[in-house]
């Protein structure tokens, strides 16, 4: 039953239920080149490859650290890289043993590294790497190591073919559409990576390159009613979800309350986290945290005053499920709250609630910690 309970001046502290959907665009040939990668002198490359005089700059200093991390890097690093746990990449997680090698971005005091990856199958891969949190790094500028796409009309054969480039087959053209050329130029490590960047600086004009960068499929949850919701694919998630991943706050260790104010869902529903009152000892008959309800250890029945949360109506399972289901378990279907904890609140049971009884669930979901609330209501 529940216990007295004192008058309420409603104060909305929770967040209303509101989706933020972030639509994440770009064009694959307009992205910078990475500012700090400066042009290189052509003559340190290597014996069998003629020098030429169209990139004229002072060759760029950077220090090596193996991918055994046997040597440590310079004192000035703040988050080593070294003690990185893994290295997040699109969908993907990699572990240091995969770095071929890596150095810090000057300036970045550690938060920030270049290196070569061995991507499997894929081959090697140039990358830029951010710090995350803790030990994790994640991955947010990628490219086929060497290779790059240059727009058609500013192709500059003739520059490469003049500087002996193409003749020694340092680089060359892998295949071209009406609109694009792929080339890859002749690299094993980040100082062939610079050197290769130096000479496309050099002979392209800017924006109209770019690395040959690493493109994934948009994340999609493998949940198997998920391709079937028309709801979920009007809110666009799929961006979100390759930005943020599927349940970001949920990795973190917060679990955001959502009280849905409806006629219930199963406790045992294997796609739902619920909320648990920790503050409240099951079973005892007490109102152990003092809030005016005896044993709400889940939620609270209104309709019928009690802790009884039993009843899971069609309506509360459906609602509740497209709230907070968890995304990408293989299980169900996906929500755009997989990391919220459910909060069940009944109004109605079968056909019909009282008014008092909805207010009076929505007042309890905003003192018990509901960041979310939904409610469905009608009238005839």
């Amino acid at each position: 039953m529940k216990s007295s309970t004192s008058n309420y001046t409603i104060i909305r502290r929770s967040i209303a239920g509101a989706t933020l959907v972030i639509l994440i665009g770009g064009s694959i040939l307009l992205q910078r080149t990475p500012d700090h990668m400066s042009p290189v002198d052509p003559s340190g490359m290597k014996a069998d490859v003629p020098a030429a005089a169209i990139v004229k700059s002072e060759k760029a200093e950077a220090s090596v650290v193996p991918a055994t991390m046997d040597d440590q890097p310079t004192a000035g690093v703040v988050r080593s890289f070294d003690s990185a746990d893994r290295l997040h990449f699109g969908s993907f997680d990699f572990q240091l043993e995969d770095i071929v090698e890596w150095r810090e971005v000057p300036g970045s005091e550690g938060s920030h590294v270049e290196g070569i990856l061995d991507f499997s199958e894929r081959g090697m891969v140039y990358f830029e790497a951010v710090s995350r949190r803790g030990d994790e790094w994640e991955v947010r500028e990628s490219a086929f190591l060497g290779e790059f796409v240059v727009h058609n009309a500013s192709l500059p054969l003739e520059a490469w073919q003049s500087a002996g480039y193409l003749d020694s087959g340092f680089i060359e053209i892998v295949e071209s559409n009406r609109l694009f050329t792929s080339v890859r130029m002749r690299a094993t490590n980040l100082d062939d990576q610079v050197f290769a960047m130096s000479i496309m600086q050099g002979t392209v004009p800017e924006r109209e390159f770019e690395m040959n960068t690493l493109v994934f499929p948009t994340a999609a949850p493998n949940d198997p009613n998920y391709a079937g919701s028309w709801t979920l694919a009007k809110l666009e998630l799929e961006p979100v979800w390759e930005a943020y991943g599927f349940s970001p706050e949920a990795e973190l260790g917060r679990r955001p309350v959502i009280a849905v104010v409806d006629n219930g869902a199963s406790e045992t529903d294997p796609d739902l986290h619920m909320w648990v009152n920790e503050d409240e000892i099951p079973g005892n008959n007490k109102d152990d945290d003092g809030n005016g309800f005896v044993d709400d250890v889940t939620g609270w029945n209104f309709a019928r005053d009690t802790a009884d949360l039993s009843f899971a109506g069609g309506h509360g399972k459906t609602v509740s499920r497209i709230a907070a289901s968890l995304t990408n378990n293989a299980t169900g279907t996906a929500s755009p709250a997989s990391s919220g904890a459910l909060m069940r609140l009944l109004y109605f049971e079968d056909t019909v609630g009282a008014h008092f009884d909805a207010v009076d669930a929505m007042l309890y979901a905003v003192d018990n910690g509901a960041r979310v609330i939904n409610i469905s209501l009608g009238e005839k």
